[in-house]
């Protein structure tokens, strides 16, 4: 099972009834997956920011050398 560990920062606090959730894959390596995260409201307005990062299942993710290795 993944272990996702995630940090969550709000800006201020808004009282819209829609909040939009933005995750974007930063790398994966070594098993790890890392994300940027971002919360706005729904007049474009961003909320909060954060970091994730999840252990992979085997088989998960891409099957070459990490960036690292490739430089």
């Amino acid at each position: 099972m993944p272990n996702p560990d995630l940090s969550l920062r709000f800006l201020g606090d808004d009282a819209s009834p829609t909040l939009v959730g933005v995750g974007r894959l930063a790398g994966i390596d070594a098993g790890i997956a890392g994300t940027h995260v971002e919360v706005w409201n729904e007049s474009g307005v961003l909320l909060a920011i954060g970091l994730s990062s999840t252990v992979l299942l085997g088989g998960q993710g891409p099957s070459g050398p990490s960036e690292r290795e490739t430089g």
